[in-house]
C-alpha cells in the first residue's frame, strides 16, 4: 500500500526488479500503488494487478494503480507544482519497461487528482500481464 515517493528511487527500484526478472503485484481491492510505486510495478517482468477488473475505471480515492504527472513541491510541502522533467522522466521509464501507453494515463489525471486503470485498460495498454494472482 503506498502512496508513491520519489520518482529517481521508484526508477532505481524498477530497474532492479527488472534485473532480477521479479514479478510484481497490486491487489487493488485491499491497497494503492500510486505515483512512483506504479514505476516500481513497471519493472516487474509479469505484472499482477490482482482484482484489477474490480476497479471502477477514473478519477478516485480507492485502491488500485494511480496515475497523475509528477508535482515539485516545496520543502514545506505548501506549494506544487507541475514537473515537466519529472513527467518525462515517468514516460521514458515506462517506455524502457515496455509500457509506452502508461503515459497515457498521466494525462488522464487532473491536476490533483490520481486515474485509477480498470483491469482491461491496465491490460491493453501493457500495464498490467494478469489481473489473477502469482501462479509461482
Amino acid at each position: 500500500d503506498s502512496f508513491g515517493g520519489s520518482i529517481v528511487a521508484g526508477i532505481k527500484i524498477g530497474r532492479l526488479i527488472r534485473q532480477a526478472r521479479l514479478t510484481t503485484a497490486v491487489r487493488a481491492d485491499a491497497a494503492r500503488c500510486d505515483s512512483a510505486c506504479t514505476l516500481i510495478f513497471a519493472g516487474g517482468v509479469r505484472r499482477h494487478y490482482i482484482g484489477g477488473a474490480g476497479v471502477f475505471e477514473g478519477n478516485s480515492a480507492r485502491g488500485g494503480l494511480g496515475y497523475h504527472p509528477a508535482h515539485q513541491r516545496d520543502k514545506a510541502w505548501t506549494h506544487a507544482q507541475y514537473s515537466t522533467k519529472g513527467t518525462d522522466m515517468m514516460v521514458a521509464f515506462y517506455r524502457e519497461m515496455g509500457q509506452p501507453r502508461a503515459a497515457e494515463l498521466l494525462a488522464r489525471a487532473g491536476y490533483s487528482t490520481i486515474f485509477r486503470p480498470s483491469g482491461q485498460t491496465a491490460l491493453s495498454l501493457r500495464i498490467a500481464t494478469s489481473l489473477g494472482e502469482p501462479s509461482d
